[in-house]
């Protein structure tokens, strides 16, 4: 099972939208992960990702997410590409999922863990 590190890197992406960064240790590099983020009550979305240097796992969310705040859940699955399937976030078996607090500090994006 993975294990996720608590730092958490916030970088500007394209556009209006955040890079979110963290840490990932895997017992076996997986050749793809699935990560998902939902927000709000309102949106969600699911995509393919690989393992960056640094065992780092990306999301992409949108400025305005941080800029209203509220509560964020990050989500992934590791596996083949082949095992990899989308499917409804209910469907989907995350093999890791967490909550965190969307705000700004000092008029930069934060994420806090609940």
């Amino acid at each position: 099972m993975a294990t996720l590190h608590a730092e958490i890197e916030l970088k500007q992406a394209e556009g209006h939208w955040v890079d979110v960064w963290i840490r990932v240790d895997f017992p076996v590099k997986p050749e793809f992960v699935l990560t998902g983020a939902r927000w709000l009550n309102e949106f969600a979305y699911i995509s393919r990702s690989g393992v960056y240097p640094g065992s780092r796992v990306r999301w992409l969310l949108p400025e305005t997410l941080f800029e209203r705040g509220g509560t964020v859940e990050l989500a992934l699955r590791e596996g083949a590409a082949r095992d990899l399937d989308l499917e409804a976030w209910s469907r989907m078996a995350w093999t890791w999922a967490a909550l965190f607090k969307a705000t700004t500090r000092d008029g930069r994006p934060y994420l806090e863990p609940l």
